[in-house]
């Protein structure tokens, strides 16, 4: 049996669920329900709350399944979902004092402001190696080389010359040019 903690695993139990298979969404469940009160723990230390809005995170996917597609990430989108949740939740007790639910909020924000920094840390990571790849794929092959070498393999001048063929005074060339052309090719991008 697959590992339910692989997240291709968990996508395929998810398209089950979504086509009304109880069996996948209590897989689901039963594998999330503990860390997500561990996470609710994070925005409330009122284990009611908490219970109460992993219940309304699982009952509200499962009554609108129809309209949930596949997420990349079964786990952030339970995680944000029980988020929401509990941040709902505060808006329906009159309970807790205006202390309690404005120290608890503003811990759920903090953590939603984080993650969502994170996701779009490595989204704009992710964007700017694609930059990196695609200024470095329009050098010439030589330049390529000889960047390669420098950088990646971590080659000396002298190492260079000898593996190329050719004297160093044409490898500062090659890798100054290369450099200043992907420099230019990241001006026009971010600029």
């Amino acid at each position: 049996m697959p590992d339910i903690k692989d997240n291709h695993y968990q996508q395929e139990l998810w398209k089950l669920f979504l086509n009304g298979d109880k069996k996948a969404f209590e897989a689901i469940y039963h594998h999330y329900v503990h860390p997500l009160y561990l996470y609710g723990r994070k925005f409330s230390t009122d284990e009611q709350i908490i219970e109460d809005a992993i219940h309304d995170v699982f009952l509200s996917i499962w009554q609108g399944k129809a309209n949930i597609a596949i997420p990349l990430s079964v786990r952030y989108y339970l995680y944000a979902s029980l988020k929401r949740a509990i941040v709902r939740q505060f808006g329906k007790l009159d309970v807790l004092s205006e202390s309690q639910v404005s120290e608890e909020y503003h811990n759920a924000l903090f953590v939603e402001d984080s993650i969502e920094r994170q996701i779009m840390d490595t989204e704009s990571k992710v964007h700017k190696m694609a930059e990196v790849k695609n200024s470095y794929n329009q050098l010439s092959g030589a330049q390529q080389q000889a960047i390669f070498l420098k950088f990646y393999q971590g080659k000396s001048t002298d190492e260079i010359a000898g593996i190329m063929g050719i004297g160093r005074e044409a490898i500062y060339k090659l890798i100054q040019r290369g450099l200043r052309q992907m420099r230019n090719s990241f001006r026009m991008f971010f600029f």
